[in-house]
């Protein structure tokens, strides 16, 4: 059980890091430090929520209200 358990954790491990290059984008850290490394992926995963929030906002949002008033006389 234990060999499955840490091919499974490993495998999770995996998929981390291929959504990570997929979405987040990063090409190279910026520090030579765990802690720069821990901070620019953090920022970037707080980037990347923020961004989708406000995609998912945007296309929920009714654009009646922008329209511009007509002259009706």
């Amino acid at each position: 059980m234990q060999v499955a358990e840490l091919y499974k954790n490993g495998w999770q491990v995996e998929l981390f890091f291929k959504w990570f290059k997929q979405h987040l984008k990063i090409k190279k850290f910026w520090g030579a430090t765990e802690n720069a490394a821990r901070i620019q992926i953090s920022s970037a995963i707080i980037t990347y929520c923020l961004v989708a929030t406000i995609q998912y906002d945007l296309r929920s949002v009714s654009y009646t209200h922008l329209t511009l008033p007509t002259n009706r006389e």
